[in-house]
């Protein structure tokens, strides 16, 4: 492990940085740096993927709770510190609500950009982060292992978790090195959960930790809805999402002398016009 030494960010910041070699150095890592016996946040998802309206919806996430969380309990944040995606959304929050909690980003050290001499394929530190760990390997992802471990050396005795929001194919790669750390892990995004969630949950159990969606999406809502019915003697016999969607029936001609043919289909009914017969579930079915 080398020495720890400064790197210069965007806004005229500072980090403290070390560059190790063998998980091994990770420990002696924690002590340079002074981030040690301290509750650990993981946080891990999407990167420069993300699109505008992606970051937009998950914005508040870290605005209105895992930063001003992280700032409560007096924990350690770490992530995949580069300028993009979640990475990106942490730092901000952080720097946003003035918050003083240690922010740790681990990266690549050959894509990390933040020297003259860089490579093309680099990108630059989130200027937020308080310290960055720089870790061998010379492809996006060979940080993930490094990043989990990581979180077991700083949390030592005071336990962390991880929070995955946004991922899909990254939250298959990412996530099972938490668990494999014995790390809990809360589900934000629920599109990766349909994805990957099965998956993730089997693992979990195997492992004898924690797999959850972060309560507030629909299909938390809904098993609490089932434990609500089950709590008063009801019997669940189904339980899903509901939609504002209108069953509507529409005659056209089928572009054949003669002959027509009837189609059904669903309109929203925010766009549905007044004069469309509006079908519910407690009345007939229109023809």
């Amino acid at each position: 492990m080398d020495d720890p030494f400064v790197v210069d960010l965007d806004g005229g910041r500072h980090a403290r940085a070390v560059r190790v070699e063998t998980l091994e150095d990770l420990a002696g890592a924690v002590h340079e740096l002074d981030v040690g016996r301290r509750a650990a946040i993981v946080v891990v998802g999407g990167a420069s993927g993300m699109s505008a309206d992606e970051v937009g919806r998950l914005a508040p996430v870290f605005d209105d709770v895992l930063a001003p969380l992280a700032q409560r309990l007096d924990v350690t944040v770490i992530d995949g510190g580069s300028d993009s995606g979640v990475m990106r959304l942490m730092g901000s929050a952080r720097g946003e609500n003035a918050s003083t909690f240690p922010l740790i980003g681990v990266i690549v050290d050959e894509l990390a950009d933040y020297s003259s001499d860089s490579s093309t394929r680099a990108v630059g530190l989130e200027p937020n982060h308080t310290h960055f760990v720089l870790v061998p390997g010379s492809q996006w992802g060979e940080e993930a292992p490094w990043l989990a471990n990581l979180a077991t050396v700083v949390a030592g005795d005071e336990g962390s978790a991880t929070v995955c929001v946004n991922g899909g194919e990254i939250a298959l790669a990412d996530v099972p090195h938490s668990i494999d750390a014995g790390r809990h892990v809360v589900m934000v995004t629920v599109e990766a959960d349909v994805v990957v969630g099965r998956l993730i949950k089997e693992r979990a159990d195997a492992a004898g930790v924690m797999y959850s969606l972060a309560y507030g999406d629909e299909p938390a809502l809904a098993a609490e809805l089932c434990d609500w019915a089950r709590s008063l003697g009801f019997r669940v016999i189904a339980a899903g999402k509901g939609t504002r969607f209108i069953r509507t029936t529409c005659r056209g001609s089928t572009g054949f002398p003669g002959r027509t043919t009837t189609r059904r289909s669903f309109v929203h009914s925010s766009t549905a016009p007044s004069t469309q017969s509006k079908w519910r579930p407690w009345q007939t079915r229109p023809a």
